[in-house]
């Protein structure tokens, strides 16, 4: 039986929060590829023991998944099209 479900819900997938922002008290300098440079350089700090500001970082699969996928964030699908000039 074919599915009644809207083809590009189906693409869709819930994101749990933790895959796309991490607090800084969990963030080590390995996790550079993740987080990117600054939000390690912190987070490591942090766990050193020198004092930081409370913060979170936002993953690069967060954006990755921005970018694949504008619909799901509720932009139209050309809102990542360049503008012409």
């Amino acid at each position: 039986m074919p599915s009644t479900e809207d083809p590009a819900q189906e693409s869709l997938r819930i994101v749990p929060v933790d895959d796309y922002v991490i607090d800084l008290a969990d963030i080590r300098a390995t996790d550079v590829p993740r987080v990117g440079p600054k939000a390690a350089r912190l987070g490591q700090l942090a766990a050193d023991g020198w004092q930081v500001p409370d913060g979170y970082a936002v993953t690069g699969g967060a954006l990755g998944d921005w970018l694949r996928r504008p619909a799901a964030c509720g932009l139209p699908a050309d809102a990542l099209s360049p503008t012409p000039s």
